[in-house]
């Protein structure tokens, strides 16, 4: 909605400004909702880290997941798009 919203102003921009001539959309490097590399290094607005261990058992029991799923599901290439070097 965001992405077809800014499209509409920047057409509507270079319709009645007459010395632009072209514009891009950010595309998947638009990372606001999404955990990615280039956020990490180059922060939008505050940095905040914060860390945390869970216990394995915890994982399984509240979260039905095994952790070995996670870190493999962390490095796929589903994710790629969403981890910029």
């Amino acid at each position: 909605m965001v992405g077809r919203a800014t499209f509409a102003a920047s057409s509507w921009i270079l319709d009645n400004y007459p010395g632009i001539e072209r514009f891009y959309l950010e595309s998947n490097f638009a990372t606001d909702k999404k955990a990615s590399q280039i956020n990490i290094m180059r922060t939008r607005g505050k940095r905040v880290t914060a860390e945390a261990t869970i216990p394995r058992d915890v994982l399984i029991q509240h979260m039905r997941v095994e952790p070995e799923s996670l870190a493999y599901h962390y490095g796929s290439p589903v994710s790629a798009g969403s981890y910029q070097a």
